[in-house]
This record gives C-alpha cells, structure tokens and sequence, in this order.
C-alpha cells in the first residue's frame, strides 16, 4: 500500500486513542506516529495493523498466543504514565532494569536509534 494509505491509517488510530481518551499528550502521539506498527506485524493486513487491538504473533501447539503485540490504547496509556519530557532517559532494557512495569526476566526489544524527544 502507499504511504498516503499507512499515514490516514494511522491517523484514523491516532484520532481513536485520542476519543477514548488513551492519548493526551502530543509527545505521546509524535512516539506513536514514529515507530510504524505495520512493520512488527507483516504478516498482517494494513488495516488490522492499525486497529486498536493485541494481535498476536506467535502461537503456542494448542493455538493460545505465547507473544502479541501490545494494543495501541494500552501502550499509549503507558506512555502517559511516563511523563514524557525532552532529555528524559529510559533504560533501553526495561526488563533487565527491574523497573516493575515488566517481569525481570522479560527482554524487550527496542528500537535503534531510541526516539529523542
């Protein structure tokens, strides 16, 4: 699909995180709008990647999901919680950090370069 199609897609996200009230802050939103979601989903359509659910991506033998990709509304809610403000530093591993968001021994991947605020 084109870029025109993924920006309306996820502006129509943006503008739902907005009405149910998840996202607040225009730091918030600039972090959403930079990391593309549809690129950690490819096995997704365009339109399910920018719907405000968990989808998942990797199954267990029985079907039950083992890995998902968090729902947008829960990440933005997140994110407000962090109080994000320029020059802010987050560990780049918070798992590994013990920082109670996550169990200590969850690893979670994070982007390069880390978005500056």
């Amino acid at each position: 699909m084109s870029e025109e199609t993924i920006l309306a897609l996820q502006q129509k996200l943006i503008e739902t995180l907005k009405d149910t009230g998840a996202l607040k802050s225009a730091v918030v939103e600039q972090a959403l709008r930079a990391v593309p979601r549809h690129l950690f989903l490819p096995e997704e359509p365009l339109e399910r990647a920018y719907t405000d659910i968990a989808i998942a991506v990797k199954r267990g033998e029985q079907g039950e999901w083992t890995s998902s990709s968090s729902q947008p509304a829960i990440m933005a809610i997140m994110l407000e919680q962090l109080e994000l403000r320029p020059g802010l530093r987050i560990p780049a591993e918070p798992g590994r950090a013990g920082c109670g968001l996550f169990p200590h021994n969850t690893r979670v991947p994070v982007l390069h370069p880390i978005l500056r605020l």
